[in-house]
């Protein structure tokens, strides 16, 4: 499948905006019978038969496996400096939050921020958007809320041992934290 408006080759189950361009990618694609394997019995007799498939793109697609990392990942210092700034917001919001003596209020509101902001069509967190970085899949491809919601339980996690899952950042090529490592995803610059 190719993209309509920079001719790019787009994985069929995995992609609803082009990676290359961020233009929607129409929903329905149409294949040759004759060419798929699993035909059915009225696809045989007619070679001619097309058949209309709805592609999945709810399906998560093998880490690494189209077009990852042509898009640049974000430099540490950019990724610092949004989390300075989303934890200064987040702190200052939970804390006023505490002041209703509601448990856990605080955390709620840290996960739907970060998983609310990161499975936007923005794909960051105010922190990210200033610092001009947000987040993807490791194919580029933007997350939804259940992807973006491991991600946030994954920098939780990633606290616990003298923050290392977020050191790991400094080793991995491609700038991935533990959490990154736990939900599949990347932080690139926009």
């Amino acid at each position: 499948m190719k993209c309509k408006n920079c001719n790019c080759q787009i994985p069929l189950a995995t992609i609803k905006i082009c990676p290359n361009c961020g233009e929607k990618v129409d929903k329905t694609v149409t294949q040759s019978s004759n060419k798929t394997t699993n035909q059915t019995p009225s696809q045989t007799a007619n070679p001619n038969a097309t058949t209309t498939k709805k592609a999945n793109y709810h399906k998560s697609p093998t880490p690494y496996d189209n077009r990852h990392f042509q898009m640049q990942t974000a430099t540490l210092p950019r990724r610092f400096f949004a989390f300075v700034i989303d934890a200064s917001i987040v702190s200052i919001v939970s804390y006023l939050l505490a002041q209703l003596n509601i448990p856990f209020v605080g955390l709620i509101f840290a996960w739907l921020y970060y998983a609310g902001f990161h499975s936007s069509s923005k794909q960051a967190t105010i922190g990210k958007q200033l610092c001009k970085i947000k987040v993807a899949d490791v194919n580029g491809i933007p997350i939804r809320f259940k992807q973006a919601s491991l991600r946030f339980v994954g920098r939780l996690l990633s606290m616990i041992p003298f923050a290392l899952g977020f050191i790991l950042i400094l080793f991995t090529e491609y700038r991935q934290g533990a959490h990154d490592f736990l939900a599949h995803t990347c932080v690139y610059k926009k």
